[in-house]
């Protein structure tokens, strides 16, 4: 009977451990820096070559269920004539909630203010102006080192309501190092990106 005991208690705590183990692995404290292929469609791709981009984001959870982020996108495209240039800026600034589920689910809601500028081409789809975003999204530890995430968002900026959908993956090296594969559709407009992530 003792030794049954004590068997429960070490696989118990084992769990435990796992499932901490697993929670680190879905920290909401990490910095993204990276580069991003935008591919315009529709109207734009009629006006705009595809464009080349940079990606920063800042995550700190300063609790376990609560977060503050920053995310930056610059773009610069040529025109089709090549006598001009575009350039795109997409700043967010939000906060998050959290909860991780058995250790390796993460589902997440987060909101703030979102500031778009496309460069002056783009008169059918200029926006400069200061909105509003919401985002829900799911995370999930495949494994420890191995992270996939899905996420939906709406903005209403400049009378306009945008979609977006993003999926991604994250392979660690180690707990801290990582790379990030992601793609990105909203309207007019498509991503690939790739990039370096350091968690803690």
């Amino acid at each position: 009977m003792k030794n049954i005991a004590i068997t429960l208690a070490l696989l118990f705590l084992s769990v435990q451990a796992a499932s901490a183990q697993d929670s680190v692995t879905l920290s909401h404290s990490y910095f993204d820096f990276g580069y991003e292929r935008i591919f315009y469609v529709n109207d734009l791709g009629e006006r705009l070559n595809d464009a080349n981009g940079l990606v920063a984001e800042l995550s700190i959870a300063p609790t376990e269920h609560f977060f503050l982020l920053g995310e930056y996108h610059y773009a610069k495209s040529d025109t089709i004539s090549d006598d001009d240039s575009v350039s795109t800026q997409d700043l967010r600034l939000g906060l998050g909630l959290n909860a991780v589920l058995a250790g390796i689910i993460d589902i997440y809601v987060q909101g703030g203010v979102r500031y778009m500028e496309t460069g002056p081409l783009l008169f059918f789809d200029r926006i400069d102006d200061l909105g509003l975003y919401f985002e829900p999204g799911i995370r999930m530890a495949v494994i420890p080192l191995l992270e996939v995430y899905l996420s939906a968002d709406y903005t209403r900026i400049d009378e306009r309501n945008l979609f977006g959908v993003e999926i991604g993956t994250v392979i660690k090296f180690t707990d801290l190092l990582g790379v990030e594969i992601s793609s990105r559709v909203q309207e007019n407009r498509a991503s690939l990106g790739i990039g370096a992530r350091l968690q803690w």
